[in-house]
């Protein structure tokens, strides 16, 4: 299968999964990422290292810790940094 009918199932699978950690989106995610930056249309393996897995998982993570905090500091009718 090309790369480009692999990313089409996986986007597939992100749309219609029901996700009840946060943790296995940001893998599949994270997977599919590195997939497109490394990979090619060759049909050879792609060898992932986990260390750049383990490090775009981080990335996801960090950015959906502040969206989750920024909207909690919305909802709670202040701005932190105004004091309000």
């Amino acid at each position: 299968m090309s790369k480009s009918g692999s990313l089409v199932n996986l986007q597939r699978l992100l749309d219609e999964g029901l996700f009840v950690a946060t943790y296995k989106y940001a893998l599949l995610l994270s997977i599919a990422d590195l997939c497109i930056e490394q990979g090619d249309d060759s049909g050879a393996p792609l060898l992932l290292a986990t260390e750049d897995i383990a490090e775009k998982i981080r990335a996801i993570l960090l950015a959906a810790r502040r969206t989750i905090r920024y909207s909690r500091g919305r909802r709670e009718g202040g701005n932190r940094a105004s004091g309000g």
